[in-house]
Protein backbone atom coordinates (compact mmCIF):
# COMPACT_ATOMS: atom_id res chain seq x y z
CA UNK A 1 0.00 0.00 0.00
CA UNK A 2 2.95 2.41 0.60
CA UNK A 3 4.40 1.66 -2.72
CA UNK A 4 1.12 2.42 -4.36
CA UNK A 5 0.81 5.89 -2.35
CA UNK A 6 3.90 6.77 -4.32
CA UNK A 7 1.62 6.83 -7.68
CA UNK A 8 -0.90 8.84 -6.13
CA UNK A 9 0.82 12.16 -6.55
CA UNK A 10 -1.58 14.97 -4.78
CA UNK A 11 -1.58 17.20 -7.89
CA UNK A 12 -3.65 14.97 -10.59
CA UNK A 13 -7.28 15.30 -8.79
CA UNK A 14 -8.71 13.75 -11.99
CA UNK A 15 -6.62 10.62 -11.24
CA UNK A 16 -7.11 10.18 -7.31
CA UNK A 17 -10.82 10.61 -7.80
CA UNK A 18 -11.16 8.02 -11.10
CA UNK A 19 -9.09 5.68 -8.84
CA UNK A 20 -10.94 5.84 -5.68
CA UNK A 21 -14.14 5.23 -7.52
CA UNK A 22 -12.54 2.03 -8.82
CA UNK A 23 -11.24 1.39 -5.37
CA UNK A 24 -14.57 1.82 -3.93
CA UNK A 25 -16.04 -0.35 -6.30
CA UNK A 26 -14.34 -3.00 -6.48
CA UNK A 27 -13.85 -3.10 -2.34
CA UNK A 28 -18.08 -2.92 -2.38
CA UNK A 29 -18.27 -5.96 -5.15
CA UNK A 30 -16.13 -8.21 -2.75
CA UNK A 31 -18.68 -7.15 0.24
CA UNK A 32 -21.40 -8.35 -2.09
CA UNK A 33 -19.91 -11.63 -3.22
CA UNK A 34 -18.75 -12.23 0.11
CA UNK A 35 -22.65 -11.29 1.49
CA UNK A 36 -23.82 -13.74 -0.92
CA UNK A 37 -21.59 -16.53 0.10
CA UNK A 38 -21.50 -16.20 3.47
CA UNK A 39 -25.42 -16.91 3.38
CA UNK A 40 -24.85 -20.68 2.01
CA UNK A 41 -21.88 -20.61 5.01
CA UNK A 42 -24.63 -20.09 7.48
CA UNK A 43 -26.32 -22.34 6.75
CA UNK A 44 -23.61 -25.24 7.78
CA UNK A 45 -22.14 -23.11 10.48
CA UNK A 46 -23.83 -21.05 13.34
CA UNK A 47 -22.04 -19.21 15.56
CA UNK A 48 -24.02 -18.47 18.47
CA UNK A 49 -22.47 -16.04 21.10
CA UNK A 50 -24.14 -15.88 24.76
CA UNK A 51 -22.47 -13.14 26.07
CA UNK A 52 -20.81 -10.43 25.39
CA UNK A 53 -17.37 -9.85 23.40
CA UNK A 54 -14.64 -7.70 23.16
CA UNK A 55 -12.68 -7.04 19.96
CA UNK A 56 -9.97 -4.17 18.64
CA UNK A 57 -8.46 -3.86 15.78
CA UNK A 58 -6.11 -2.19 13.88
CA UNK A 59 -6.02 -0.62 10.05
CA UNK A 60 -3.80 0.83 7.50
CA UNK A 61 -5.06 2.57 4.68
CA UNK A 62 -5.38 5.28 1.69
CA UNK A 63 -7.09 8.40 2.58
CA UNK A 64 -8.69 9.53 -0.61
CA UNK A 65 -9.86 12.92 -2.35
CA UNK A 66 -8.99 15.19 0.54
CA UNK A 67 -9.73 18.65 -1.17
CA UNK A 68 -10.49 22.34 -1.12
CA UNK A 69 -11.25 23.50 -4.53
CA UNK A 70 -11.90 27.12 -3.43
CA UNK A 71 -9.01 27.52 -1.44
CA UNK A 72 -6.60 26.17 -4.42
CA UNK A 73 -8.51 28.36 -6.97
CA UNK A 74 -7.43 31.00 -4.55
CA UNK A 75 -4.28 30.04 -3.86
CA UNK A 76 -3.45 29.11 -7.45
CA UNK A 77 -4.36 32.67 -8.32
CA UNK A 78 -2.11 34.31 -6.13
CA UNK A 79 1.01 32.14 -6.65
CA UNK A 80 0.32 31.48 -10.37
CA UNK A 81 1.14 27.77 -10.18
CA UNK A 82 -0.83 25.93 -12.79
CA UNK A 83 -1.72 23.14 -10.60
CA UNK A 84 -1.41 21.95 -6.84
CA UNK A 85 -3.25 19.90 -4.53
CA UNK A 86 -3.11 18.01 -1.20
CA UNK A 87 -1.30 14.13 -1.34
CA UNK A 88 -2.55 10.85 -0.47
CA UNK A 89 -1.84 9.98 3.12
CA UNK A 90 -1.62 6.95 4.50
CA UNK A 91 -4.40 6.78 7.57
CA UNK A 92 -3.96 4.93 10.52
CA UNK A 93 -6.71 3.65 12.57
CA UNK A 94 -8.02 1.66 15.76
CA UNK A 95 -11.53 0.31 17.45
CA UNK A 96 -12.62 -1.17 20.36
CA UNK A 97 -15.61 -2.62 20.53
CA UNK A 98 -17.99 -5.23 22.51
CA UNK A 99 -20.17 -6.89 20.58
CA UNK A 100 -23.36 -8.98 21.03
CA UNK A 101 -25.04 -11.15 18.79
CA UNK A 102 -25.18 -9.27 15.62
CA UNK A 103 -24.80 -5.77 17.54
CA UNK A 104 -21.34 -3.60 18.03
CA UNK A 105 -21.00 -0.53 19.53
CA UNK A 106 -17.45 1.15 20.94
CA UNK A 107 -15.21 3.62 20.21
CA UNK A 108 -12.91 4.34 16.40
CA UNK A 109 -10.03 6.86 16.05
CA UNK A 110 -7.74 7.69 13.04
CA UNK A 111 -5.17 9.36 12.12
CA UNK A 112 -3.52 11.21 8.86
CA UNK A 113 -1.71 13.98 7.76
CA UNK A 114 -2.10 15.73 4.15
CA UNK A 115 0.96 17.84 2.38
CA UNK A 116 1.09 20.57 -0.27
CA UNK A 117 5.00 21.46 -0.95
CA UNK A 118 5.18 23.38 -3.85
CA UNK A 119 7.88 26.30 -5.50
CA UNK A 120 7.61 28.52 -8.13
CA UNK A 121 9.31 31.84 -9.44
CA UNK A 122 7.03 34.45 -10.53
CA UNK A 123 7.79 37.39 -12.58
CA UNK A 124 6.52 40.63 -11.33
CA UNK A 125 6.32 43.94 -13.37
CA UNK A 126 4.73 46.56 -10.89
CA UNK A 127 3.60 50.10 -12.54
CA UNK A 128 6.11 52.08 -9.62
CA UNK A 129 9.13 50.49 -9.59
CA UNK A 130 11.41 47.76 -12.18
CA UNK A 131 10.82 44.66 -12.98
CA UNK A 132 11.54 41.85 -10.78
CA UNK A 133 10.62 38.12 -9.19
CA UNK A 134 9.65 36.32 -6.72
CA UNK A 135 10.60 32.75 -5.52
CA UNK A 136 7.47 30.74 -3.12
CA UNK A 137 8.62 27.83 -1.62
CA UNK A 138 5.69 26.48 -0.07
CA UNK A 139 4.49 24.20 2.96
CA UNK A 140 1.03 23.12 3.87
CA UNK A 141 0.09 20.64 6.21
CA UNK A 142 -3.22 19.45 7.33
CA UNK A 143 -3.54 16.75 9.83
CA UNK A 144 -6.96 15.04 11.42
CA UNK A 145 -7.69 12.85 13.97
CA UNK A 146 -11.08 12.04 14.11
CA UNK A 147 -12.38 10.61 17.41
CA UNK A 148 -16.18 8.92 17.42
CA UNK A 149 -18.93 6.53 18.89
CA UNK A 150 -19.36 3.76 16.64
CA UNK A 151 -22.15 1.62 16.05
CA UNK A 152 -22.35 -1.59 13.26
CA UNK A 153 -24.57 -4.44 12.62
CA UNK A 154 -23.04 -7.29 10.96
CA UNK A 155 -26.53 -9.31 9.35
CA UNK A 156 -24.57 -12.58 8.03
CA UNK A 157 -21.93 -13.96 11.12
CA UNK A 158 -20.07 -16.86 9.13
CA UNK A 159 -16.91 -17.27 8.22
CA UNK A 160 -16.90 -14.43 6.21
CA UNK A 161 -19.44 -11.75 7.01
CA UNK A 162 -20.22 -8.51 5.84
CA UNK A 163 -20.70 -5.26 8.48
CA UNK A 164 -22.10 -1.78 8.10
CA UNK A 165 -22.06 0.57 10.26
CA UNK A 166 -21.80 4.45 11.48
CA UNK A 167 -20.17 6.56 14.12
CA UNK A 168 -19.84 10.38 15.39
CA UNK A 169 -17.91 12.44 16.94
CA UNK A 170 -15.34 14.76 17.17
CA UNK A 171 -12.55 16.11 14.46
CA UNK A 172 -9.27 16.74 15.84
CA UNK A 173 -7.65 19.42 12.69
CA UNK A 174 -4.89 21.38 12.30
CA UNK A 175 -3.68 23.43 9.55
CA UNK A 176 -0.43 24.75 9.32
CA UNK A 177 0.88 26.93 6.08
CA UNK A 178 4.25 28.34 6.46
CA UNK A 179 5.92 30.14 3.21
CA UNK A 180 9.20 31.53 1.86
CA UNK A 181 9.67 34.37 0.05
CA UNK A 182 13.32 35.31 -2.28
CA UNK A 183 12.38 38.93 -3.76
CA UNK A 184 14.36 40.86 -6.22
CA UNK A 185 11.81 43.88 -5.80
CA UNK A 186 13.25 46.56 -3.43
CA UNK A 187 10.64 46.71 -0.39
CA UNK A 188 8.64 44.08 -1.29
CA UNK A 189 5.81 43.36 0.85
CA UNK A 190 5.52 39.87 0.18
CA UNK A 191 7.65 38.82 2.78
CA UNK A 192 6.16 34.73 3.81
CA UNK A 193 5.90 33.70 6.93
CA UNK A 194 3.53 31.52 9.29
CA UNK A 195 0.34 32.00 7.50
CA UNK A 196 -1.69 29.27 9.35
CA UNK A 197 -1.36 27.86 12.25
CA UNK A 198 -4.68 26.99 14.07
CA UNK A 199 -6.17 23.84 15.45
CA UNK A 200 -9.78 23.48 15.81
CA UNK A 201 -12.31 20.32 17.17
CA UNK A 202 -15.37 20.47 14.82
CA UNK A 203 -17.77 17.62 14.89
CA UNK A 204 -17.31 14.18 13.25
CA UNK A 205 -19.55 11.91 11.14
CA UNK A 206 -18.94 8.36 8.94
CA UNK A 207 -20.35 5.23 7.67
CA UNK A 208 -18.85 2.75 6.56
CA UNK A 209 -18.87 -1.20 5.56
CA UNK A 210 -16.95 -3.91 6.03
CA UNK A 211 -15.51 -7.75 5.69
CA UNK A 212 -14.18 -9.95 8.13
CA UNK A 213 -12.57 -12.58 6.79
CA UNK A 214 -12.08 -15.25 9.68
CA UNK A 215 -10.35 -18.86 9.03
CA UNK A 216 -12.02 -21.77 8.49
CA UNK A 217 -14.41 -22.11 11.10
CA UNK A 218 -16.49 -25.51 9.39
CA UNK A 219 -13.54 -27.18 9.51
CA UNK A 220 -11.52 -26.80 13.16
CA UNK A 221 -15.34 -26.00 14.56
CA UNK A 222 -13.84 -23.08 16.94
CA UNK A 223 -13.72 -19.45 16.88
CA UNK A 224 -10.53 -17.68 15.93
CA UNK A 225 -8.52 -14.91 18.24
CA UNK A 226 -7.79 -13.05 14.73
CA UNK A 227 -9.30 -12.43 11.65
CA UNK A 228 -8.50 -9.75 8.29
CA UNK A 229 -11.10 -6.88 7.72
CA UNK A 230 -11.53 -4.73 5.05
CA UNK A 231 -13.47 -1.59 5.23
CA UNK A 232 -14.36 1.47 3.07
CA UNK A 233 -15.48 4.43 4.94
CA UNK A 234 -16.46 8.39 4.00
CA UNK A 235 -16.23 10.10 6.97
CA UNK A 236 -17.24 13.81 7.37
CA UNK A 237 -15.50 16.77 9.34
CA UNK A 238 -16.75 20.47 8.25
CA UNK A 239 -13.26 22.19 8.74
CA UNK A 240 -14.22 26.20 7.55
CA UNK A 241 -10.95 28.52 8.32
CA UNK A 242 -10.10 32.15 6.60
CA UNK A 243 -6.76 30.74 5.21
CA UNK A 244 -5.93 33.99 3.67
CA UNK A 245 -6.30 36.26 7.13
CA UNK A 246 -2.56 36.85 7.07
CA UNK A 247 -1.50 37.28 3.74
CA UNK A 248 -3.92 39.77 2.67
CA UNK A 249 -2.17 41.88 4.59
CA UNK A 250 0.77 41.30 2.17
CA UNK A 251 -0.90 40.52 -0.99
CA UNK A 252 -3.76 43.67 -2.15
CA UNK A 253 -6.99 42.08 -3.26
CA UNK A 254 -7.18 39.23 -0.91
CA UNK A 255 -10.13 39.13 1.58
CA UNK A 256 -9.21 38.57 4.87
CA UNK A 257 -12.39 37.56 6.14
CA UNK A 258 -12.64 35.02 3.50
CA UNK A 259 -14.24 31.76 5.38
CA UNK A 260 -13.66 28.54 3.44
CA UNK A 261 -13.82 24.75 3.78
CA UNK A 262 -10.74 22.83 3.50
CA UNK A 263 -11.01 18.92 3.01
CA UNK A 264 -10.70 16.91 6.16
CA UNK A 265 -13.51 14.95 4.15
CA UNK A 266 -12.65 11.49 2.61
CA UNK A 267 -13.16 8.65 1.22
CA UNK A 268 -10.93 5.60 3.09
CA UNK A 269 -10.11 2.03 1.96
CA UNK A 270 -8.35 0.06 4.95
CA UNK A 271 -7.13 -3.41 5.57
CA UNK A 272 -6.72 -4.15 9.52
CA UNK A 273 -6.12 -6.87 11.77
CA UNK A 274 -9.02 -7.80 14.09
CA UNK A 275 -8.11 -9.32 17.72
CA UNK A 276 -11.07 -10.78 19.90
CA UNK A 277 -9.94 -10.59 23.59
CA UNK A 278 -12.62 -12.04 25.26
CA UNK A 279 -11.32 -15.42 23.56
CA UNK A 280 -8.36 -15.53 25.59
CA UNK A 281 -9.88 -16.74 28.73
Amino acid sequence: MIALARYLPGKNTHTVRRLSLHICIMVMHIVVYTYCSAQDTTKKVTTVTNGSEFVMNARLGLQLGISAPDFFTTYRNVLRIPTSQFTVPLTFGAAAKFAKGDWSIGIDGEYFSADVNDNATVTINPLDSSKGSRKFLENISLTAVPIMLCAEIAPVNAQFHTYIGAAAGIGLVSLQWKEEVSSSLQGDTRIGGTLINESKVVPAFRIYSGIELGYDRAKRGVDHFGSLIIEVRYTYMPYNTTPFQKLAAQQPGLSASQELTIGASAVSVQIGVQFNLSRLR
